[in-house]
């Protein structure tokens, strides 16, 4: 693969790695690379960490043209929701996973049953907002009430919504009851749209010796609005890991 000079330090570093880089500077290559070289060792096994289905497949084409059978078996593209489910499922912590049109209803639901003076579309907010913390409690920000009747709604039904699935993981690998993923190497891309729950899991796994490389741009945080930690998810990995940083432009 065709690298730059800077592309080609973040390919061969060791140890946990972070890489800041603007839109077109090539992240997501620089990525792929980095997982070609480590799979080169015979008792590698990567998971990619991507935020939609639709990028982790890509992922999985580029790979599975640039390495040989076995380092595609010692590598897998997913996203945090699906490595999350994965691990709850292995450890029998798994409930149903609640569809968008069960969520909504039990939303609405929720709404009416706190006698919410705000707007329906504010409860939407609210559940997002709440949802994303790992141990949710009122901060100020409207809605908790809304956020407690949907919760015990997902609990009568016994029911799951995509962040129970982080946040399970996050506590069960706290609590030994759930096992990290079985990797040497955590890679992930667009780091910076991570929030609370996704660092705390990605910590997990650094205290089970895994080596984890975050690739992002700290200016754009496309999910800020939900908790998405940008420059300071950066900030927080670097003083908890040691990483070694790297900047990159086009």
């Amino acid at each position: 693969m065709s690298l730059n000079l800077k592309q080609q330090k973040v390919k061969e570093a060791e140890g946990h790695c972070l890489v800041v880089a603007i839109p077109g500077s090539g992240k997501t290559h620089t990525l792929v690379a980095r997982c070609e070289h480590l799979l080169k060792a015979p008792d590698t096994r990567i998971a990619m960490v991507t935020f939609t289905r639709a990028s982790s497949l890509e992922m999985d084409e580029r790979m599975s043209s640039l390495v040989s059978s076995d380092g595609a078996k010692r590598h897998k593209a997913a996203t945090f929701h699906s490595f999350a489910g994965h691990q709850i499922k292995r450890a029998g912590l798994r409930k149903r996973l609640i569809s968008p049109g069960e969520q909504r209803n039990l939303i609405i639901r929720a709404h009416s049953i706190a006698r919410s003076q705000r707007p329906t579309q504010d409860a939407f907010e609210s559940i997002e907002h709440y949802s994303n913390m790992l141990k949710p409690e009122e901060d100020g920000f409207h809605g908790f009430d809304v956020f407690v009747e949907y919760r015990a709604l997902l609990d009568r039904y016994g029911m799951q919504d995509f962040s129970d699935l982080s946040r399970e993981a996050v506590n069960g690998m706290r609590k030994k009851r759930v096992k990290p993923l079985n990797v040497t190497h955590l890679l992930v891309d667009e780091y910076q749209d991570s929030d609370s729950i996704q660092l705390a899991w990605i910590m997990e796994h650094v205290k089970a010796g895994i080596w984890v490389t975050v690739v992002g741009d700290d200016d754009q945080s496309i999910y800020g609005w939900r908790g998405g930690l940008g420059y300071q998810g950066f900030r927080s990995f670097q003083q908890k890991t040691g990483a070694k940083a790297y900047w990159s432009s086009a």
